[in-house]
């Protein structure tokens, strides 16, 4: 799996990553710091990268195009260590890598426990995709606002086909 860590994870994230056996590049070894978000995806679909992002607008962005690529893997945290999240977020892309690979949303707000945690969206080829990733995201939202991932989302992770 080829990940495109974006400008808002810092770049310790691909040490850990290349150690854990992922392929990963930062943002700013391949792109400009001021780049907009639709030009990074656009940049990690030619290039068939997965995007690793804090940032929750790039759900919108791939609903938005109706559009199965580029996987996007969100996390909503506010402890973005590597070395505090990282073993987390690589147990739950190994355990979805096939969904990521063929399409699909993943956001990993985190809670307290030694479980994979997300939710996972293969993303269909249907004019309804925009609506449906916009809710998504919308969910993600609301509920890492509410703290709510620290409280009921341990081993929460579902797909829908």
């Amino acid at each position: 799996m080829k990940l495109l860590v974006d400008m808002n994870l810092s770049p310790r994230w691909i040490p850990f990553l290349l150690d854990a056996g992922c392929e990963a590049v930062h943002w700013s070894t391949v792109g400009k710091a001021d780049a907009t978000d639709s030009e990074i995806m656009t940049f990690a679909a030619a290039n068939d990268y997965v995007v690793l992002t804090n940032d929750l607008d790039f759900a919108a962005i791939l609903g938005s195009t109706h559009h199965r690529k580029p996987s996007v893997v969100q996390i909503p945290a506010e402890d973005l260590d590597p070395n505090v999240i990282g073993t987390r977020i690589v147990a739950t892309l190994q355990f979805v890598q096939k969904d990521l690979e063929g399409g699909a949303l993943l956001v990993l707000p985190f809670a307290i426990g030694p479980y994979p945690l997300g939710c996972s969206l293969r993303l269909p080829s249907s004019p309804a995709l925009d609506c449906v990733l916009s809710w998504l995201a919308a969910i993600a939202q609301i509920c890492w606002l509410q703290g709510r991932p620290r409280e009921g989302f341990n081993s929460l992770f579902c797909r829908s086909s």
